[in-house]
């Protein structure tokens, strides 16, 4: 199974899918969007006030 295969498995399984990402919120949105990854939630480098290596955003995107 690729990525996409993986992605669409979980959910149409009813998984929600977070992604936390260091990158720009729009940069991260276009990235998505050209691969047409279906997802819920995106952190990115400005949503949390303490980023990677902190869990705070993975708190967040939980």
């Amino acid at each position: 199974m690729n990525f996409s295969e993986i992605i669409n498995h979980l959910k149409a399984n009813g998984i929600k899918i977070g992604i936390v990402t260091r990158s720009k919120k729009a940069y991260a949105e276009k990235l998505l969007e050209l691969y047409n990854y279906d997802y819920d939630m995106l952190i990115s480098r400005f949503s949390c006030f303490r980023t990677k290596p902190f869990p705070d955003p993975f708190i967040c995107c939980a």
